[in-house]
């Protein structure tokens, strides 16, 4: 076993260590198992910006929206499903999730659309 199994195990052990947390508070695990940086951009179920949060390739980071408390109060609900937007770094939309529960962990390759960022134009020659 070397050095970089151990790595992902660690990295597998902390995802699952935050998710486990995540499904007591009004929050996502947020992983970017793809081969681009990207944004990823988490809104309400009335389309509202909650925030946004920019992943490096193989990161994976635990996000809430109600830091402290227990989603039990009744206006949580009013926000739930959520979305979450993958962006590229361009802007162009990487992938989208819809329906998203608070607990849940959401992978950028998991999400439907094109999966792929443009690359960028060459700059003109002066």
């Amino acid at each position: 076993m070397g050095v970089e199994n151990g790595e992902d195990a660690v990295k597998w052990i902390l995802i699952f260590c935050l998710s486990t947390l995540s499904m007591w508070a009004n929050s996502l695990q947020l992983v970017n198992n793809s081969e681009y940086t990207l944004r990823a951009t988490i809104y309400d179920a009335k389309q509202t910006v909650l925030g946004e949060i920019v992943l490096n390739v193989g990161d994976a980071m635990d996000w809430t929206d109600d830091y402290g408390q227990f989603g039990t109060d009744e206006s949580d609900y009013a926000r739930l499903p959520y979305m979450v937007r993958w962006y590229c770094m361009t802007g162009a939309v990487y992938g989208v999730c819809r329906d998203v529960g608070s607990g849940t962990t959401v992978l950028s390759q998991n999400c439907g659309g094109i999966q792929r960022c443009p690359q960028k134009a060459p700059e003109a020659m002066q």
